[in-house]
């Protein structure tokens, strides 16, 4: 009798040719000069919802490379597949390419690599340098899964390598910290990804710009000469956004506008 249904590594395969054959018919070039990197304003709007869990990153993983002795990059992408942010402890073999935030891994932009197959396949995937489209990722061994939230992914993490496979080393990696992750965000209950959240999306142009101008350190009346705007109007906002951000006073709305990247401070 013949086998029941095709095993995982087999349905990968598939997947695999499958994409391969989309790149060539989009006639995308494998020998990538440059990749496909969202502009300054999408980049900050990106990175403003998806600031916890940036932060929830960079805090685990940091912990986490002080104890791993080999190379590796870690990436955070948000579900459509840009790059949020990078942690890498690679000393002796550089990637080929530069790598910034904003950055697109999706098939379309930069072949077929393991973040674009974990998005289709809607699980964990690893590639082998072999298995990727463009030259770029020529000696990259990678494993990519998505962060799952309440039944619905929100993000995906990718841990790889060069020159060296690792596979099963990554994979455990990978599932731990997306387990750490989600440990952490069980207590943010108002964590999402489709805006910096309902109320704080409901501030207006004019009303960020007169917390950013107040965060500066600029008076009342000063805001209003630089915005020509009434005193009694500025103070209408900074009620307003008080109200929105859930606080009673200046210094408490700077702080939370800038957890949530509303504003920032450089």
């Amino acid at each position: 009798m013949g086998r029941m249904g095709k095993t995982y590594s087999e349905v990968l395969t598939q997947e695999i040719k499958k994409s391969w054959d989309r790149c060539s018919a989009k006639l995308l070039p494998r020998n990538l000069d440059k990749v496909v990197t969202i502009d300054k304003e999408q980049k900050e709007i990106l990175i403003s919802r998806y600031i916890l869990l940036i932060n929830l990153f960079r805090n685990i993983v940091k912990d986490a490379v002080k104890h791993l002795e080999k190379g590796l990059l870690f990436f955070l992408l948000d579900k459509g597949g840009y790059l949020l942010d990078y942690i890498g402890n690679i000393t002796e073999e550089e990637p080929d390419f530069p790598i910034s935030v904003g950055m697109s891994f999706r098939e379309e932009d930069i072949g077929t690599n393991a973040v674009s197959m974990a998005i289709r396949m809607g699980k964990g995937v690893s590639l082998t340098p072999d298995d990727h489209y463009c030259y770029i990722f020529h000696n990259w061994y990678c494993y990519a899964a998505p962060i799952i939230l309440n039944g619905e992914v929100i993000a995906y993490l990718d841990i790889s390598t060069i020159d060296e496979k690792m596979e099963k080393e990554l994979i455990v990696i990978t599932n731990l910290i997306i387990s750490l992750i989600n440990k952490e965000l069980t207590y943010c209950k108002d964590f999402n990804t489709s805006g910096i959240n309902t109320k704080i999306s409901k501030l207006s142009d004019k009303q960020i710009e007169v917390l950013r101008l107040l965060s500066s350190g600029m008076t009342e009346e000063r805001v209003g000469e630089e915005l020509r705007i009434s005193v009694n109007t500025v103070k209408y906002h900074k009620k307003k956004i008080y109200a929105v951000l859930g606080t009673n006073n200046l210094p408490s709305a700077i702080v939370k506008a800038i957890e949530v990247g509303l504003i920032n401070t450089a």
